[in-house]
């Protein structure tokens, strides 16, 4: 009997421990993963959440403002895709999808910043030039817009020859 409590606090205290690491946090990330795979994104949305109450990581961040972007909400996405910015900003998927976002609701200039920064990081992604390309055509400058639509065809982006036959490059 005088080895139940030592044993029962030896579980209470590794319960404890695990509830506030990264490793309970990796559960609910997973989960989120597979919600996003099955597109249920209001589900993904909660289970990035719980991983973030359990760790604060760009994953999480990153993650939760690709699901708030499929629910169209963009400003909390943006929120979301700033802090993986703060945390690392070597990442040019997410100056990327920031600039998706910011480009949904139609801040152009602060979506343009954002591609001109995943540019810098990963000059070859076709798709960053397409997008800003997109956006400059948005803005009227036909210019700018057929020069990185004609970047991101030459760099194999998806859709891009047919935007530059569409858009007339």
């Amino acid at each position: 009997m005088r080895s139940n409590p030592p044993i029962l606090l030896a579980g209470l205290c590794i319960q404890l421990l695990i509830g506030c690491s990264p490793i309970a946090g990796a559960g609910y990330q997973s989960q989120g993963d597979a919600a996003m795979d099955a597109q249920d994104y209001k589900k993904a949305v909660a289970y990035y959440s719980l991983a973030l109450e359990q760790y604060k990581n760009e994953t999480s961040y990153y993650h939760r403002g690709n699901a708030l972007a499929q629910l169209k909400e963009y400003k909390a996405s943006i929120a979301d895709y700033s802090e993986a910015i703060r945390l690392n900003p070597e990442d040019a998927s997410y100056w990327k999808n920031r600039g998706s976002s910011k480009m949904a609701i139609k801040d152009y200039p602060g979506a343009i910043e954002d591609y001109n920064q995943a540019i810098k990081l990963r000059p070859a992604d076709g798709s960053v030039y397409k997008w800003r390309g997109i956006v400059y055509g948005m803005q009227g400058d036909r210019g700018r817009a057929c020069s990185d639509l004609k970047e991101a065809k030459k760099l194999n982006a998806d859709d891009a020859s047919k935007i530059v036959k569409e858009v007339g490059c």
